[in-house]
């Protein structure tokens, strides 16, 4: 219940918009979130950007455009480690089918918010938390007398919040357009 306009506690590092008038992408728009996120003390290793589909092809463009680089999809690979006697195995910190821009990975959702383009989101990962509010709960319907054919359909379902603990090492781009 925060009233994000009435408070100025709550302010992002950046909010990058132009009052509602659709923009192209460039590099300066991301390097200024980038930036102001730095200011706030964020630890550049914990950021990541989150877009749509429709916004990544827009940036592997102006990538490929702008400076002869593509979205970079090799990342370097890391020993594993562990954590309570738990031996994780070597490989990458995350999902390079997708890229990075400037070191910092890109995630990839159909559930951005979108203008005419998807939005950009630069979130600060240790901020961030889910609250689980009730436990996984595997539902199952294999009776052939309901479901009339010879499958099982199955859930799983957990109800959850996600918490932010600092609002001001995370940045947005909004107002894009193709």
């Amino acid at each position: 219940n925060i009233d994000r306009s009435a408070s100025s506690w709550s302010d992002p590092a950046s909010a990058s918009h132009n009052s509602g008038t659709d923009r192209p992408l460039t590099l300066a728009l991301l390097d200024s979130i980038i930036e102001a996120c730095l200011t706030n003390g964020v630890n550049y290793s914990d950021l990541i950007l989150l877009t749509g589909h429709d916004t990544y092809m827009n940036l592997q463009q102006l990538l490929s455009s702008t400076t002869g680089n593509v979205v970079r999809y090799d990342a370097p690979q890391v020993a594993g480690g562990s954590a309570n006697g738990v031996l994780g195995e070597a490989g990458l910190n995350y999902d390079t089918r997708v890229g990075s821009y400037q070191g910092i990975p890109i995630f990839v959702s159909q559930h951005v918010t979108k203008d005419v383009v998807s939005r950009v989101h630069l979130l600060d990962l240790p901020q961030m938390a889910l609250r689980v509010a009730a436990p996984t709960t595997y539902v199952a319907n294999d009776n052939l007398a309901v479901t009339q054919a010879l499958t099982k359909q199955f859930a799983l379902i957990t109800a959850m919040e996600l918490i932010c603990y600092r609002f001001n090492t995370s940045a947005s781009v909004r107002d894009l357009n193709a």
